[in-house]
């Protein structure tokens, strides 16, 4: 019998931390100066292990996640199906470096794992005025500067940080993606006007219709004004041209069924409707106001019907007690001195008015009021609609084959790498086509707070949000950390799992530690163990013992699971108090000149959270004879 001291270096006080190195903390060889001779049918046992351990953070192996959800709080005593009249959405945030990777350990500096989950809970944040707020840093003591958490601020941009963003990159053909239709076969864009190519020698291209997805438009008083009469370069109410002026979410992925930029869910189109609209530029937008065919005014929406369908639905404006155009039906814009459209957001609120030249005042022709019928007024805006982008079309007539439409004011956020077409770049709805989640967002388009119920009861029990004092989006964000049946209806919420890793000792943090203003922080409530949350083994790398490692499914080196690592920092031994002695399966004396020792976790990984002294020892026999 004979007991192997084995160490990476000499003494405790050297930090190596040289991956190039063959003396590593988690990773080390031991050469002997001479042959070191095992007998035959021998055995192997840990004795004995030192190592040290700094204050980590440990992410990955069960895949750290949890969700936020930005919205209107939910009742956690109340009934399971509130997430039916819900605007939003949780979102999964993972903590892995690599959301595709969450069996990977990584080992992070609590200063490190701060900021990487500042970065994955902005990446994930979908809302354009929270996009890129969010604060993380790490909660310390006051008088002993101990570290005892995390805070995470989330804020907002409010009224007072718009400003004009009118876009200047060119507008995407929003329409289809069939012959002929390009991104500049129907229409140019300069100098803020949107003008319709002539192609009158062209008997299928009739649809002149972009989306500009540089900005979204800011939902605390967001503005978006088009000129459609007044100057040349917006002409095409004065032509007395069909013209259309809305907000969309970006559908930049075609329709598989007919290559329109539209909803998959969408089914305008396949379901008969007796409401003619008059429209030639039948193309798709969340909000819309448009002069039709015949000179009327149609204001129309995309929403769920009463047979749980999306698809287009008119706005019965003139039945809204708060427009100017309340009366018996649409109103005629033929020689009608209207000059402007403009759309304002406020919340989840939408309303558009016309600018009466004359007077000199924007007349309302819709906005959501409590008590009026639902479908008098647009649907809140949900998140699936969050990022709101500007989008026009343009007909024609018989001598009239080019008209235009200029911005005047656009409150677009300029969000930094804002990209709706890449995964996390824009918002929810568009994300969720990224990573093909098109089931979440039929979801949420066919809550029955989406609705209308034909001037009564589907959606219009649910009281829209407006603007807080603050003049920012009256949403609150809530953590989900834990399981949750309230939040749960809607996502899988119950494979959140960072209570203890973010130091919480409730599973869902709706109430703020502290606000003012448009600012909410979260701190922790316990201090989270800075130390492995994963259990560490001891391998014995180059000899005969075999090991059986369920989770990779496949043979191991691994001798001793070190049980008493786990939430534990600084210098640490273990001792098991029964050697466990694994066959060596060697039938002949072997000779030895090397040790090659390693600590990993389950998954095989090495545990580089390990610093300056690895000691082991361990104890080689021959088997005993039964």
């Amino acid at each position: 019998m004979s007991l192997v001291v084995l160490s990476n270096q000499p003494q405790d006080s050297i930090e190596s931390r040289n991956r190039n190195s063959i003396s590593k903390p988690w990773a080390f060889k031991n050469t002997l100066t001479s042959t070191y001779t095992i007998p035959a049918d021998a055995q192997v046992a840990l004795t004995s292990c030192k190592v040290n351990i700094p204050e980590t953070v440990i992410v990955g192996g069960n895949g750290n996640k949890f969700y936020q959800y930005i919205g209107v709080k939910r009742d956690l005593g109340g009934s399971n199906d509130q997430a039916f009249y819900s605007t939003s959405w949780p979102v999964q945030v993972r903590l892995s470096e690599d959301e595709d990777k969450d069996s990977v350990f990584e080992e992070l500096t609590p200063s490190d794992f701060a900021s990487r989950l500042q970065s994955r809970i902005r990446s994930t944040t979908y809302h354009p005025n929270y996009k890129n707020k969010a604060i993380v840093t790490r909660a310390l003591e006051t008088t002993t500067n101990k570290f005892k958490g995390y805070s995470i601020s989330y804020d907002q941009n409010g009224t007072a940080a718009n400003a004009s963003n009118i876009p200047t990159q060119a507008f995407k053909q929003w329409f289809s993606n069939q012959a002929p239709y390009t991104d500049t076969a129907q229409f140019t864009y300069s100098s803020n006007s949107f003008a319709r190519i002539d192609t009158s020698g062209s008997t299928t291209n009739t649809v002149c219709a972009g989306i500009n997805t540089e900005f979204p438009l800011s939902m605390t008083s967001g503005e978006f004004v088009v000129n459609v009469s007044g100057t040349a370069g917006g002409n095409a109410n004065k032509n007395a041209v069909e013209w259309h002026v809305g907000l969309s979410r970006d559908v930049h992925q075609p329709s598989p069924i007919d290559g329109e930029y539209k909803p998959v869910y969408d089914v305008t189109k396949l379901v008969p409707d007796t409401n003619n609209l008059f429209f030639k530029q039948d193309i798709y937008m969340d909000f819309g106001v448009a002069r039709n065919t015949q000179g009327d005014l149609v204001v129309y929406q995309y929403v769920v019907d009463d047979q749980s369908r999306f698809r287009r639905q008119e706005v019965k404006y003139w039945l809204n007690a708060s427009s100017v155009f309340a009366g018996a039906g649409r109103f005629s814009l033929v020689d009608e001195p209207y000059e402007r459209v403009k759309f304002e957001v406020e919340g989840e609120v939408v309303a558009c008015y016309l600018y009466d030249a004359v007077g000199a005042t924007y007349d309302l022709i819709t906005k959501y009021r409590v008590g009026a019928r639902d479908d008098s007024y647009f649907k809140p805006v949900n998140q699936c609609c969050w990022t709101l982008h500007p989008v026009l079309a343009i007909g024609r007539k018989s001598g009239v084959e080019t008209s235009s439409l200029e911005f005047r004011e656009f409150t677009g956020m300029d969000i930094t790498g804002y990209d709706p077409t890449v995964k996390n770049g824009g918002g929810w709805y568009e994300n969720n086509l990224v990573i093909g989640r098109d089931i979440d967002s039929a979801d949420m388009d066919t809550r029955p707070v989406n609705g209308s119920g034909g001037g009564s009861a589907a959606g219009a029990s649910y009281v829209q949000k407006e603007l807080s004092a603050s003049g920012g989006v009256d949403y609150k964000p809530v953590l989900i950390l834990g399981p949750n049946l309230i939040y749960n209806r809607d996502a899988s919420t119950a494979g959140a799992n960072s209570q203890d890793l973010l130091g919480y000792d409730k599973s869902v943090i709706e109430t703020p530690t502290k606000f003012l203003g448009t600012l909410d922080t979260f701190t922790s409530t316990v201090t989270p163990n800075l130390g492995p949350q994963y259990s560490m083994f001891c391998r014995l790398n180059n000899f005969g013992q075999e090991t059986t490692n369920g989770l990779i499914g496949n043979k191991s080196k691994i001798i001793a699971h070190l049980t008493t690592f786990e939430n534990a920092t600084g210098k640490l031994t273990y001792e098991p108090s029964n050697l466990t002695y694994l066959d060596l399966n060697n039938s002949a004396p072997m000779n030895i000149s090397e040790f090659d020792i390693s600590f990993c976790y389950v998954n095989e990984q090495f545990a580089e959270v390990l610093t300056g002294q690895s000691i082991v020892t361990i104890h080689i026999r021959k088997k005993p004879k039964m």
